[in-house]
């Protein structure tokens, strides 16, 4: 039912796709549906990047300003992103932010430890493997 009255007419007929984002069209060639009759429509401005040490560097006073731009609904309340940022501001210190990455580094070193050990060894992977099934058998 669907193949009939949405993709089908697609292809060859006058039905056409208005697209209200910049994704769609691409998302609907994708599937092969109507190919070369789709339109967008939607506001799609000018995209400038932008270097944020420069822009930093330009900033007059040290206030954080925040734009919130969205709907007034239960999950996007604009009082949450002000208070993540006061609580990140008061917990994580730069002695915090080192040990944190220091932790995380030793933990992605131990891991690919683990895995190279795993692919120079590859008959001790298995060996291991069966005595920790004998010790603890997943029936």
């Amino acid at each position: 039912k669907i193949f009939n009255r949405f993709i089908k007419p697609g292809w060859n007929s006058n039905f056409f796709m208005l697209c209200a984002s910049g994704y769609t069209s691409y998302d609907i060639s994708r599937i092969f549906t109507f190919k070369n009759r789709c339109y967008n429509w939607g506001h799609f401005p000018q995209f400038i990047e932008y270097v944020v040490e420069k822009l930093l560097k330009e900033k007059q006073s040290d206030t954080i300003e925040i734009l919130w731009v969205g709907r007034f609904i239960k999950l996007k309340n604009p009082q949450h992103p002000v208070l993540i940022a006061k609580r990140l501001k008061n917990k994580l210190t730069p002695r915090r932010i080192f040990k944190t990455k220091k932790i995380i580094a030793l933990v992605i070193l131990g891991f690919g430890i683990l895995l190279l050990s795993q692919a120079f060894f590859p008959k001790e992977k298995e060996l291991l493997k069966d005595r920790l099934e004998q010790i603890n058998p997943l029936h």
